[in-house]
């Protein structure tokens, strides 16, 4: 496993299948306003490539890849505070696909929930960053925290 990150991107891979095949991710960042009607679209593999040309070689390497069959995507990034405003409340709710976790003290209800990590769907990391939370507001308030799923069972 290993990454690489850089000036305006990101570089991850990592062995799956028992090491039959290697996921990889190249993300290159670009501001500004998002102009199109959905939240992913078509990637021009090439423009990515461009976007690594100036790193390692290795990283090159990597990014060369990246097959250039349509298939690969670009996700917007969105300012969740402004598109989940609600997130930013006392309530958590970490949702991610059908995984949605609820963070509270031990002995307490979860009305007194108190962080969130929330994510778009497309990403598909919300849920590992609920568990990451979990753990780091364990570590700052010397609190026992308990996940629950959408039924109220713990998990």
């Amino acid at each position: 496993m290993g990454m690489r990150c850089g000036h305006n991107g990101v570089i991850f891979g990592c062995p799956s299948n028992n090491g039959k095949r290697y996921f990889l991710s190249a993300t290159a960042f670009k501001y500004g306003p998002w102009k199109h009607d959905k939240w992913q679209r078509a990637s021009d593999v090439e423009a990515l490539k461009a976007n690594f040309a100036d790193w390692d070689e290795c990283a090159r390497r990597q990014v060369s890849l990246l097959p250039n069959d349509g298939g690969m995507m670009i996700w917007s990034i969105w300012a969740m505070h402004v598109v989940l405003h609600s997130q930013m409340k006392q309530s958590v709710r970490a949702n991610t696909h059908q995984l949605q976790l609820s963070l509270s003290p031990k002995d307490e209800s979860p009305s007194s929930e108190i962080a969130a990590h929330a994510s778009t769907p497309c990403p598909c990391a919300g849920a590992g960053q609920s568990i990451e939370d979990v753990l780091i507001l364990e570590q700052l308030l010397g609190t026992k925290l308990v996940a629950t799923n959408s039924t109220g069972n713990s998990i």
